[in-house]
């Protein structure tokens, strides 16, 4: 059985091998992308349209988004007014840059009267991402099941430490390249990942979660 299994593996890991090497052999243009992830503001990382994670605290964050040029409005329910702890989220107004996904609500987390990661729904590929800011160092590569068609499921996440960003994406099993690098990105603004995550290794990882 593993035999059969081996050759769609190799076959995968080249053709994933073949799209990096042309994803890096293309002129590129980051049509904003290095503006939107680095932005001049003087907000160190992990920092997103200026809500800094790790010290900004609840009021802060809120009177924030009331007054962001972006937001539509901010959403809260009964039980965070109460407990000073969960998510707050927020609706995009359209005045968003085309690089966020204006049909997902923004969310963030507070614990103990502080902001401690920020969660995006982005237009990015992950190959876009890669190519401006290469192999991510860390990650993780699993197959889990989806809960709408019970069928399974690529969930993927690659770390930035450095920038304190993580990207998220799930694609459907068995791996088709194209759709892997298209997937536009969740990304995560964090202060500390909330599992361990390995050393990047994406040709590992395909051989090990064959589906």
């Amino acid at each position: 059985m593993t035999r059969f299994l081996l050759l769609p593996t190799i076959l995968l890991t080249l053709t994933l091998a073949a799209a990096i090497s042309l994803i890096h052999a293309q002129p590129y243009d980051a049509g904003g992308l290095r503006a939107f992830l680095f932005p001049a503001n003087g907000c160190a990382p992990p920092c997103f349209i200026g809500i800094r994670v790790g010290s900004m605290t609840t009021g802060q964050v809120i009177e924030w988004l009331e007054k962001h040029p972006w937001v539509q409005r901010v959403l809260m329910s009964e039980r965070f007014g109460a407990t000073q702890r969960g998510f707050i989220g927020w609706e995009w107004n359209g005045q968003q840059p085309a690089l966020l996904d204006g049909d997902a609500a923004g969310a963030l987390w507070i614990h103990e009267h502080q902001v401690r990661f920020v969660r995006v729904q982005t237009t990015i590929p992950f190959g876009s991402l890669w190519l401006l800011l290469d192999e991510p160092p860390i990650g993780l590569f699993r197959v889990e099941r989806d809960f709408a068609s019970a069928g399974p499921i690529i969930i993927h996440y690659a770390a930035y430490p450095e920038m304190a960003v993580m990207a998220q994406l799930a694609v459907s099993c068995p791996l088709r390249p194209a759709e892997f690098w298209m997937q536009p990105v969740l990304l995560q603004y964090y202060v500390e990942l909330s599992e361990p995550f390995d050393d990047y290794d994406l040709r590992g990882w395909l051989h090990e979660s064959v589906c």
